[in-house]
Formats: structure tokens, C-alpha cells, sequence
């Protein structure tokens, strides 16, 4: 739909594109402020990208066989309306009953897959912001105990760096979604 179409563009891709400037500028100010800091949400972006690269290529195939069986479903609706009249007179309704249940379950498990592969990159993305803490965390206290860095500076980076990886999950999340609003 048009609505649809005008928040896939409009939206959150707007908003994300907008905020990558500053994405970059946070990234530069945790290398600036820790170092070696920056490596974490670099590495879990990086992880992030790699399991989207993953997802979407099962996606992409899940994708393919639930079109399959919308295609398989709309095709077995034509066939009984067409032939209405033979299955009456032969008393096959309970068998183009059971057939047409079958067809609806394997619908049904091909689209709770895609569900499922779907939701799993934004479970994903919140649980990389956990690490993103955690690892900064860790790094940051080694670095803290070696005397290279302030806890200020590592307080600062870990503020930092949950802000810094948003806008690229976002527009990841708006490259995997682009398929479905084509």
C-alpha cells in the first residue's frame, strides 16, 4: 500500500541515515577517548552484519517456498471452485477438505519461519547492545587497571558506544525488510 510504502522510505530509514553522521562522530570519540575501546562495538557491528548476511540467506529461501505454497494454496481454491459441481456429485468433500488442510499447514509452518527468522535479527539487535556494554565493560576495566585510560573515559565510551551502533542496526534491519516491501 501506499502508507506502507511511504514509511518504508519516509520512516525510520530517514531518521536512521540522519543519525549515521553521528554514529561515525561516536565511533571516532570512543577511538579518541579508549582506544582500543572502539574494537568492541566495531567487532560486534561486524558480528551483527555477518548474522544478518546469514539470516537473510535462509530467509530469502523460507521466502521462495511460502510463495511456492501461497501459489500451490490460491491454485487448489481455483481448482475446487471450478469444479464444484464434481466434487458434489462424487461426495469428495471431505477428502478436498483434508487436502486443503494439508495445503494450509504447510503454509502455515512456512510462515511462522519467516516470522521466526524475521524477529530473530531484532532479538538479536537488542542482545548485542547487552554485550556492547558487557564487552566495553570488560575492556575497559582491563585498560582502567593498566593505567591507559579513566573510569570516566570508559563510563563515557560505554554510553558512547550503545549509541553509536543504533543507527547502523537500524539501516541493516531497513536492508533485510526492503525485500518485503518491493
Amino acid at each position: 500500500s501506499i502508507g506502507a510504502l511511504k514509511s518504508f522510505y519516509c520512516g525510520r530509514f530517514f531518521q536512521a541515515v540522519m543519525d549515521l553522521p553521528f554514529g561515525i562522530l561516536f565511533l571516532y570519540v570512543i577511538w579518541f577517548l579508549g582506544g582500543s575501546l572502539v574494537l568492541v562495538p566495531a567487532g560486534a557491528l561486524s558480528i551483527y552484519y555477518l548474522a544478518i548476511l546469514f539470516v537473510k540467506s535462509k530467509f530469502d529461501s523460507t521466502k521462495r517456498v511460502h510463495m511456492q505454497m501461497e501459489e500451490k494454496k490460491s491454485s487448489f481454491l481455483l481448482s475446487a471452485l471450478r469444479n464444484v459441481f464434481s466434487i458434489k456429485s462424487l461426495s469428495a468433500e471431505e477428502q478436498m477438505l483434508r487436502n486443503y488442510e494439508d495445503v494450509l499447514k504447510e503454509n502455515s509452518e512456512t510462515s511462522y519461519r519467516m516470522n521466526f527468522l524475521n524477529n530473530s535479527l531484532s532479538v538479536f539487535s537488542r542482545g548485542l547492545y547487552e554485550v556492547i556494554i558487557f564487552g566495553s565493560l570488560c575492556v575497559g576495566g582491563g585498560l582502567v587497571i593498566n593505567g591507559n585510560i579513566t573510569t570516566g573515559a570508559v563510563s563515557a565510551c560505554i554510553i558512547l558506544s550503545g549509541r553509536s551502533i543504533s543507527p547502523f542496526t537500524q539501516i541493516a534491519a531497513h536492508l533485510f525488510g526492503s525485500e518485503d516491501t518491493r
